[in-house]
Formats: C-alpha cells, sequence, structure tokens
C-alpha cells in the first residue's frame, strides 16, 4: 500500500501551501515557449516554513503516512561548483543509490548542517507537491550515521560494525530500545554502529510510528544529536530532473563565519535553477540555534534574492 498522496489535494486547497506553477512569457536565455515561476512569494515560503518546523504531529492522518509527507523540514545541504547544479547528485549517490538530507523540526533540532555545509536545498513535503516527483524516504537515523560506508543505499549495515543494520531486523522499535543499542560501543564509533529506522513505502502502517520513533531518540540522545544533525536517506533521482523536483527552496544559514559565502552560493542556485528550469524559487535564510532550548527561524528577504521573480 503507497502513501496516499491524493487524499490531500483537498488540504492543499483549504491551506494554500502548495506552490502550483502558472504560465508567464521570459526573457531570459535560452528561448523557450513558455516559463514558470512558483505562484507562492518567498513571505509566505518563509511562513510555509515556520509553520511546518512547529507542527510536531505523528503522522499525516493515518500511520501509514509518516510525518515528513506533510510537515517538517526536508533539507540538504550542499557546495557550490561552477558548471554542476547543487539538485543534481554526485558520482556516489549515484553509485549507492541513496541521497543524503536531515530533517528540522521543534521537536528534532540541530546547530548546524553536515560537513558545516552554509547552504543548501529544501524539498516541499510530498503532500502538497503532488505536481511533482517523490523520491522515497527510505530510513531515517537519529544521528548522522556516516552513510556513506553502509550497504542498501545508505540504510544497511556498516560493514565494520556488527548490529549496524536496519533496527526492525534486531527487534529494534522503539527510541528506548535504540538508545541501549547505540551506547553498546564506545562514543566514538556510536554513529557508524547506530542501527536506522526504516520508514519506506512498503511498510504501510510501521512507517509512521518507525519515523515518530527515530526523532524520540534523538531527544534521548540530548546534547549529542543536537551538536549532530540526524539524517534521513533518499532513493537517488536522475540528474536533470530539476523541473520535476519538489524544490520549495534555496537557502542559507546565518550567525556562522561561512554566512556570507552561503548566501551567494544560495543565489547562484536560485540563477542556476531559473535559468535551466524557468522555475523561481526563493532564497531562505535559516538561523539554527545556538544552544538546546532554542527555535530555528526562517526569514525571507527580497535583498537576499540573487534574482526576483
Amino acid at each position: 500500500m503507497k502513501y496516499r498522496i491524493a487524499a490531500y489535494i483537498s488540504i492543499i486547497v483549504l491551506t494554500g501551501c502548495a506552490g502550483t506553477a502558472i504560465q508567464q512569457r521570459t526573457e531570459l536565455p535560452p528561448p523557450l515557449p513558455e516559463a514558470q515561476i512558483n505562484t507562492d512569494t518567498g513571505e509566505e515560503v518563509a511562513r510555509h516554513l515556520t509553520s511546518r518546523y512547529a507542527a510536531v504531529t505523528t503522522h499525516c492522518g493515518t500511520v501509514s503516512q509518516p510525518a515528513f509527507l506533510c510537515n517538517g523540514i526536508m533539507i540538504r545541504g550542499t557546495s557550490y561548483r561552477e558548471g554542476r547544479y547543487a539538485w543534481d547528485n554526485s558520482p556516489a549517490n549515484h553509485e549507492s543509490g541513496g541521497v543524503s538530507f536531515s530533517y528540522l523540526r521543534k521537536d528534532s533540532v540541530y546547530r548546524k548542517l553536515a560537513y558545516g555545509y552554509t547552504n543548501g536545498y529544501i524539498f516541499e513535503p510530498y503532500t502538497f507537491a503532488v505536481d511533482k516527483v517523490h523520491p522515497e524516504v527510505m530510513c531515517s537515523f537519529p544521528v548522522d550515521a556516516s552513510t556513506s560506508r553502509r550497504e542498501d543505499k545508505g540504510c544497511g549495515v556498516n560493514p565494520t560494525y556488527a548490529g549496524s543494520g536496519l533496527c526492525a531486523y534486531q527487534g529494534i522499535s522503539t527510541a528506548q530500545q535504540w538508545w541501549q543499542h547505540y551506547q553498546r560501543v564506545p562514543s566514538a564509533s556510536r554513529r557508524s554502529a547506530q542501527c536506522g529506522f526504516e520508514v519506506r513505502d512498503e511498510l504501510n502502517w510501521r512507517a509512521g510510528p518507525a519515523f515518530i520513533e527515530s526523532l524520540a531518540a534523538m531527544a534521548l540522545a540530548g546534547k549529542e544529536s543536537f551538536d549532530t544533525q540526524n539524517e534521513l536517506r533518499l532513493a537517488v533521482w536522475a540528474d536533470g530532473s530539476g523541473t520535476s523536483l519538489p524544490l520549495e527552496a534555496f537557502f542559507y544559514t546565518v550567525g556562522n563565519a561561512g554566512e556570507a559565502q552561503g548566501r551567494s552560493d544560495a543565489q547562484h542556485n536560485q540563477r542556476d535553477f531559473l535559468k535551466s528550469s524557468r522555475i523561481w524559487v526563493p532564497v531562505i535564510s535559516i538561523k539554527l540555534p545556538a544552544i538546546q532550548g532554542v527555535d530555528a527561524t526562517f526569514r525571507y528577504s527580497a535583498a537576499d534574492q540573487g534574482v526576483t521573480p
């Protein structure tokens, strides 16, 4: 049984959270007969992000619909490279079959992104992105799990550590069980040796609870999970899929040494995406908390845009 996304079309109409595309002429090269812009303004996107960040529901209507389908923020840090699109994936991603994201919500907060990235992009929740492709969310790790070294598209066993496979196959289904399992090895190896919560489509009613337990496990890890972001693994998509992806925003993080470079890189990504896809996506600034107990914030500013719609 698949996630029942279609059931939420009526919700999209009521909430106005979906950014539906409209047709409009453009002067940007190369010449195309028509172009698209996102009908959501930058201010609206910032409000959607703030609202979803605060929505700590356990599922999206039924337990077969995990919370990431309708709330929270699926976020991926990137680095800008001339001649390569940030939303296309690396050869290593294609080889493994998986792409790493993090999930940001009021109950799953961290102070930095993987590798110290200061910019990247955000996927709109699939409930609202009804006209886009939905790369499958396969598994969730409470703490970054060094997935490049794991089997099963990054969700499975790290060959160096016994017990690092999927939690369910080891009889681990709750946050407390995960925490006990996580502490079985020295702290320096914990991330690589942890098990992950599987949330694939095919799990049906087990997917929603598994995802919520992964978030609850973050709380048990305390400062460790605050200092090191969580990790989702999504199924890889084909390069050149920009127009089909549920890209909601490019972002940069503020309050760090890389803020200026992150802002510049986000603007480059915005320009590249508009030129290649004819879709305008806003640049949003994100302030991650420096200490526990403080919320992340999301802001749109016209001055941050590399190009205006």
